[in-house]
């Protein structure tokens, strides 16, 4: 280095990494090195091609990327990706651990900011964490399985239901019950005190009574009455259509069960042309038969029709007995008759 004074340079020593400034005549260092305030410049940190010290660059080479601590990366740390336009790293989206240039999470940090990527190249809370908007998402309440705050679950841990005040119990209040598919409480069908499903009630709520669906209404269907005691509706007797109680009926069905009420037993007796077997629709009578009490046992004959011994009602008699009209019976003649008149005269001997 030759200067003309102690304030101007005539020449720079390629030794030293400098080289001459024409405009204020001084040895300024090369790019890539910066002044110490020795002789010789010292070549700045790898990457860097301004810089003022070993620790702080201003400008990056190509390929290379300036971070906020004034240093230049080759491939920006975690939480930056690589500007290409201004050769820095720019800070990434507050959730991504790593990501690209169109702020799209690569990776997620699950260890200390508890987030995980989803299908959408999104860092969501891990299960259990709520998210916060800020870099680390925040812990559920220690029932909760996910949340959307301190104090909201969303959703619960296995063996506990979300009640309506969004936490989480092992068991639910009354008129609820816990789905075990959804880990809820969901509110039992309308009526139902408690109960075990949406389709399944246990015990009744006031005024309400319970069917054999093992739902709870505030009326029973025809063939059953209410039964205050156990809140259920009780099968009434098999021929009753509706009923007060086991024992009297307080209307019958005619129309497929074939029977009429008795106002003297409160009871549904067979009508007319047909028996009762015991179940709730009567059996129609032979044809034969005006009444019967089953179907071999006629009590009375239909028009045309006569009463044999054999309790069958038939349109002849056998011999020893005559056709009476009036009581549709076959009579029998006097013992010593092979046939004889409906007054009793013989009218053949054998």
């Amino acid at each position: 280095m030759i200067c003309q004074n102690n304030q101007s340079c005539s020449s720079c020593a390629v030794s030293d990494y400098r080289q001459l400034d024409s405009a204020i005549l001084r040895c300024v260092c090369l790019s890539g090195y910066f002044d110490n305030q020795t002789t010789t410049c010292t070549k700045c940190a790898l990457g860097c091609s301004t810089c003022s010290s070993l620790a702080v660059c201003s400008q990056c080479l190509p390929g290379y990327y300036l971070h906020f601590d004034n240093i230049c990366y080759a491939t920006c740390p975690a939480r930056f990706y690589g500007n290409t336009l201004t050769s820095a790293c720019a800070i990434c989206p507050f959730d991504c651990y790593t990501c690209n240039k169109a702020n799209i999470c690569l990776s997620c940090n699950s260890s200390t900011d508890f987030r995980v990527l989803s299908l959408t190249a999104k860092c969501v809370p891990m299960q259990g964490y709520y998210e916060s908007y800020k870099q680390t998402s925040f812990k559920c309440l220690t029932l909760c399985a996910t949340c959307n705050s301190s104090s909201k679950c969303t959703s619960c841990i296995q063996g506990y239901f979300l009640r309506s005040d969004n936490n989480c119990y092992s068991t639910c209040l009354p008129s609820f019950y816990a789905d075990t598919a959804t880990s809820t409480c969901i509110s039992c069908p309308t009526g139902c005190q408690l109960c075990l499903s949406n389709s399944q009630c246990t015990i009744c709520q006031n005024n309400f009574y319970m069917r054999v669906d093992n739902l709870c209404y505030t009326g029973c269907l025809a063939r059953y009455y209410i039964n205050n005691e156990t809140a259920t509706c009780s099968k009434c007797s098999y021929d009753c259509y509706t009923c007060d109680n086991p024992t009297t009926c307080r209307s019958c069905n005619g129309t497929t069960d074939f029977r009429q009420l008795d106002p003297v037993s409160n009871r549904c007796i067979a009508m007319v042309g047909y028996y009762d077997n015991g179940v709730t629709v009567c059996l129609q009578c032979p044809s034969s038969c005006a009444t019967c009490s089953n179907s071999n046992n006629c009590s009375a004959c239909a028009f045309g029709y006569f009463l044999r011994i054999d309790n069958m009602c038939y349109k002849t008699c056998l011999l020893r007995f005559i056709p009476n009209p009036s009581r549709k019976i076959c009579q029998s003649c006097p013992y010593d008759c092979y046939t004889c008149d409906v007054n009793s005269n013989c009218l053949t001997c054998n």
